[in-house]
């Protein structure tokens, strides 16, 4: 299904053992071999929402930096092929999306980052779908999302949760050097660019996308950044962006033209159907995580593309609430501290937690954010001036 640019793909059927040898200060410069029946007893574990072992952890992030490394910046890939979106943890959403789209390998898959945080189960989400990736390495594609981050994750759940579940942060640590590794893009038939977030001012070519150095935590700033935290806007050109990372682009900025491509397909923006064009058919975004946050009422689509590039969207709910566990919640400290030195009780720390969420997930409507900023505050009537109010809260 994939080939990478100037290098070989990968075969779909890996050999009986596969050896590694790792030279990560984490993963430690050994020798780790993998077997196809370690590999499918480790993915039926994943299925069942258990967890594997934490030296399985490592030997599977091993092999997944070994074939990740071989992969380009813009991944090469043939029809047919699904696209999904935005998973968040959500595992047992991500079960309801195979069922509907279909197991793997009898499917290619394209997922286009967020594969954690948010959700309950992000660290069985991730190794799971990385699990697949190492068993069926043409099969599944992964690229990168903006939080498939260091910084990202320990804020928003992916951190706290290894911790949780394994005891120490190791877990994590692989984990994020298996995100440094992780493709940008990809090309579908030459026609259809698909990339978490969206375009950068800096990027006119495919070709410039090819010459970042993507093994790296996610910069503040940069072609890189903004291929994983850009979002379409109706209007001309380029804007700066309310998230405070990546841009707004317009439909005029002519990377499809330049390239020879007839769609941008990306993620990243919560859709409450589940698909939005932008541009007339320009541009999609494809969102994968039905009732976001298990609050948010929203159904999730995928997107298959035949062998003809035909589009066919299949629309689905979030899991049935039977089939869930329970998730161990960790208890929250009373107290948090902030990086200017001070602490902040819980009252106030939930308020600001609540502003950044509304500031990033809103999708940029001002107004939307400052009525919730004064409900929250307590305020009788919005700011009168309120991008003052949200840089004074935040």
């Amino acid at each position: 299904m994939a080939s990478d640019n100037g290098s070989e793909g990968t075969s779909s059927n890996m050999s009986t053992a596969a050896t590694v040898r790792s030279d990560s200060p984490t993963l430690g410069a050994s020798v780790v071999t993998i077997t196809t029946e370690d590999l499918d007893r480790q993915i039926e574990t994943l299925r069942k929402c258990e967890l594997i072992t934490e030296q399985e952890v490592k030997s599977l992030c091993a092999k997944a930096r070994e074939i990740l490394v071989q992969e380009g910046n813009v991944q090469v890939i043939d029809s047919p092929v699904t696209i999904c979106g935005d998973i968040h943890g959500q595992f047992y959403d991500l079960m309801e999306l195979f069922r509907v789209g279909g197991p793997v390998p009898d499917t290619n898959y394209l997922f286009l980052g967020d594969f954690v945080d948010r959700g309950f189960y992000s660290v069985e989400t991730f190794l799971l779908l990385l699990a697949l990736k190492v068993r069926y390495p043409d099969r599944m594609m992964l690229i990168r999302g903006n939080h498939e981050s260091r910084q990202i994750t320990q804020v928003y759940g992916f951190y706290d949760e290894c911790q949780r579940k394994y005891g120490s942060a190791a877990v994590w640590r692989c984990c994020t050097e298996v995100f440094d590794f992780l493709s940008l893009s990809a090309v579908i038939c030459g026609k259809v660019f698909c990339v978490h977030g969206g375009l950068s001012p800096s990027i006119q070519t495919l070709d410039q996308i090819r010459t970042i150095d993507r093994k790296q935590e996610v910069p503040h700033d940069g072609p890189m950044c903004d291929l994983l935290w850009s979002d379409p806007e109706d209007s001309v050109g380029w804007g700066m962006s309310p998230r405070g990372a990546g841009y707004l682009f317009g439909q005029d900025v002519g990377f499809c033209e330049t390239n020879g491509v007839e769609m941008i397909t990306r993620a990243h923006q919560l859709v409450m159907e589940g698909y939005k064009y932008h541009f007339g058919e320009t541009v999609l975004t494809v969102w994968s995580a039905p009732n976001y946050c298990y609050r948010c009422g929203n159904v999730a689509a995928i997107l298959e593309l035949d062998e003809q590039l035909n589009k066919e969207f299949t629309i689905f709910e979030a899991a049935p609430q039977e089939n869930r566990g329970a998730p161990a919640k960790k208890p929250q400290p009373d107290y948090f501290f902030m990086s200017s030195g001070r602490f902040m009780d819980r009252p106030h720390a939930e308020k600001k937690t609540e502003v950044y969420r509304i500031y990033l997930e809103e999708n940029n409507v001002l107004e939307t954010i400052t009525k919730a900023l004064a409900n929250i505050y307590g305020m009788e009537e919005k700011p009168a001036n309120p991008m003052e109010f949200i840089i004074k809260v935040r």
